[in-house]
């Protein structure tokens, strides 16, 4: 049994669960351009608590006039945090596709 669930936390870890929000859970989906410092309140004396990578898709769970609080699409070990207002963009396919395609063409330079 131990060895069942010591696979079971292994292959999470390896492989994180998306996180799935009723509607009402949450206000909008967002998604980050760049890499984005992330702190554990909305003052500004905050603590710098980690960072999401640009592209992390997430959901967007409360909101201060600078900071919005956040939480992953994948289960992370960041949850719950507080990103700046202006380091998201809003998340439909379309503009996650363009994002996207425009990094791509950025990391390659290609014309």
């Amino acid at each position: 049994m131990f060895v069942f669930i010591a696979f079971g936390f292994l292959l999470r870890s390896i492989s994180p669960v998306e996180l799935h929000l009723d509607e009402d859970e949450f206000i909008e989906r967002v998604f980050v351009e760049f890499d984005t410092n992330v702190w554990d309140s909305p003052n500004s004396d905050a603590t710098l608590i980690g960072s999401f990578d640009g592209g992390s898709i997430l959901y967007v769970v409360s909101e201060d006039s600078q900071r919005v609080l956040v939480r992953p699409f994948a289960v992370s070990a960041l949850d719950s945090v507080w990103v700046d207002r202006n380091s998201v963009i809003h998340y439909t396919p379309d503009t996650y596709r363009q994002w996207y395609h425009e990094e791509e063409r950025r990391k390659f330079d290609l014309d």
